[in-house]
């Protein structure tokens, strides 16, 4: 996705001189197997992007064309960080990463509204997104 805080080459991790995870060095040029087969992490600041937000997107009619497309679309956009497409009343749950209220404003009224399969949005403010950096397997 265009514009995600989200980098699989080594050549991006060496640009914004950044580790895999804390305490580890900054991937250097015999590191490109390994960084391309992980994920680096950004924080959104160094793209400018201090609002997170998550938008609840309701598609209709609900075809496999409608949401196939939209999905497509709001994927390459340089706010989407994630797409979810999820079961129940909507339709994608969508993280997206902007400067400020007015951006996040033009992101939905203008961006959002844009696309005819767009039924109903609402947005959610997230505070503060913990996350797991590694997962146990059941016994």
């Amino acid at each position: 996705m265009t514009g995600s805080p989200v980098l699989t080459s080594s050549a991006s991790a060496q640009q914004f001189q950044v580790a895999h995870e804390p305490g580890d060095p900054v991937p250097g040029p015999d590191d490109a197997d390994r960084t391309d087969r992980e994920v680096v992490r950004l924080g959104l600041g160094k793209f400018g992007k201090v609002l997170v937000v998550d938008a609840i997107i309701r598609i209709r009619p609900p075809s496999r064309r409608n949401i196939e497309g939209f999905r497509n679309w709001i994927a390459q956009l340089p706010e989407t960080i994630g797409v979810f497409v999820v079961s129940g009343a909507e339709d994608f749950l969508v993280h997206i990463a902007v400067r400020d209220n007015q951006d996040l404003y033009a992101f939905v009224i203008d961006r959002l509204t844009e696309r005819p399969e767009v039924a109903d949005a609402r947005t959610t403010v997230v505070y503060e997104h913990l996350h797991k950096t590694q997962i146990t397997p059941n016994t």
